[in-house]
């Protein structure tokens, strides 16, 4: 709930309630499970609040044939407010400035990657939150 509640508060790109108690539970309850686990867990959630599947999820989960190659993150950065969507995602931006346009190109864009982009971004755009990153060595945590 407090998550939910630093999503709703949000002086700039604050987020509607339901949604907001959406994206909460979904962080508590689907990010650690595995993604067909996950994605009916959110939809449990999203039918019980009365949310919409929200864009970013139907335009993840559509085109399975897409290459990895050609996927590219969703990375959009308002430096005028100071904030950067990842994924959906708004998140505030630090002090260092970035470029949107080439943050992710020396990445491979897996479903499985993006999938875990967005979990990382969901959290983060709740607030100042700890995230621990789990995973054996050279698996792409930093």
């Amino acid at each position: 709930l407090r998550f939910a509640l630093c999503l709703v508060r949000r002086p700039c790109r604050a987020v509607p309630g339901p949604q907001a108690l959406a994206q909460g539970l979904a962080v508590g309850f689907a990010s650690t499970l595995d993604m067909s686990s996950s994605a009916v867990v959110e939809k449990l959630i999203q039918e019980a609040l009365g949310v919409s599947p929200s864009s970013r999820l139907a335009a993840t989960s559509t085109s399975s044939s897409t290459s990895a190659s050609t996927m590219a993150a969703e990375v959009k950065h308002d430096a005028e407010a100071g904030w950067l969507s990842v994924e959906g995602y708004w998140i505030k931006a630090g002090p260092l400035p970035i470029d949107a346009s080439t943050a992710h190109k020396d990445f491979v864009i897996t479903k499985s990657v993006r999938r875990n982009l967005q979990n990382i971004a969901r959290m983060l755009s709740g607030g100042r939150f700890p995230v621990l990153l789990e995973g054996p060595t050279s698996s792409g945590k930093t």
